[in-house]
């Protein structure tokens, strides 16, 4: 049962309920509240917080220095806010969510479950991160998400939490507004996608890659290192590192991502003599024609998480 503790911060603090900082500032309805009567676990605030009117804390919250939250936030029990975090009015970080230092989180934005977040991270309005997996056999499994470090999160995007194992996104991403990352999805690092994105349950994108506007992958997909997919693709075959997709096939190398990423245009075209000399094998075959290439290890990494059926790559 909740209770909200009927007693002025003073009083909280004189009984030991609320440790606060004497730098840190406290709108006077913030209120405090605890799970039962005994209310053993302290909320903590830290160093120069400043705390805006009608924001609730739970018992167990610790709020780190230099930490801003706006009008009407709700802070869940156990939650831990790291330093220098800004989060904006109406939000929710539930019961138990970890977020690092550094991030900001605007306004109406929800982050509950069993999430974890890193540092450094921008989260647009309007944002859901760990509801429940839409998965109509086990709905409620609720496991865990996780995100790294320096990512942007546009408005009205949404992050599921895993329904099986875990649903993650890694760092330096760009998720751009009302993006759908379902349960069990891997995110690796540097990825990119645009307006509009839905990605199935248990698709693992692999680093670099980038999406462009109202991207649609099939479940279970693999799609592979440096790949570019062309607006309004629907991706329903795995696809291999470092090439162009859009409408339904692959036509090209993505020698423009390639190259951001630091390759040479020597090693672009023995990628390009790789991939048109093998084209007709399977890839796991045309790795032992090249085993030192330098894309070995990302179709190496492709092919350990590819169980569906590979894109035709005699277009290149």
């Amino acid at each position: 049962m909740t209770n909200y503790a009927p007693d002025t911060l003073p009083s909280l603090v004189d009984q030991g309920l609320v440790v606060i900082d004497a730098s840190a500032e406290v709108a006077q309805n913030v209120q405090f509240s605890y799970s039962d009567s005994s209310y053993q676990d302290v909320i903590r605030i830290g160093k120069n917080c400043r705390i805006a009117s009608g924001t609730i804390l739970y018992s167990g919250a610790l709020i780190n220095d230099n930490v801003q939250i706006g009008h009407h936030t709700v802070i869940g029990t156990g939650a831990f806010i790291g330093r220098n975090s800004v989060i904006g009015n109406a939000c929710v970080i539930g019961d138990d969510v970890h977020i690092g230092i550094e991030n900001t989180i605007q306004h109406h934005s929800v982050i509950i479950g069993r999430t974890e977040m890193g540092d450094h991270n921008e989260i647009g309005p309007f944002v859901t991160i760990g509801t429940e997996p839409q998965h109509p056999r086990i709905p409620h499994a609720h496991q865990p998400v996780r995100i790294g470090n320096n990512n942007v999160i546009r408005e009205y995007c949404s992050v599921h939490g895993s329904a099986e194992d875990l649903t993650q996104i890694g760092s330096d991403c760009y998720i751009m507004a009302y993006t759908c990352i379902n349960h069990d999805v891997i995110v690796d690092d540097h990825v990119t996608m645009a307006n509009n994105c839905n990605i199935a349950g248990y698709v693992h994108i692999k680093h670099h890659a980038n999406f462009g506007m109202g991207c649609v992958v099939h479940q279970y997909s693999v799609i592979g290192a440096g790949v570019m997919l062309g607006m309004g693709s629907i991706v329903t075959k795995d696809i291999p590192p470092y090439v162009l997709f859009y409408a339904g096939q692959v036509h090209r190398l993505n020698t423009v991502g390639i190259h951001r990423m630091g390759h040479s245009d020597e090693e672009i075209q023995a990628l390009r003599d790789w991939y048109r000399t093998n084209a007709a094998l399977p890839l796991s075959e045309g790795m032992a024609n090249n085993s030192d290439g330098w894309w070995h290890e990302d179709v190496n990494l492709f092919l350990e998480k590819s169980h569906r059926k590979i894109c035709d790559l005699s277009t290149i």
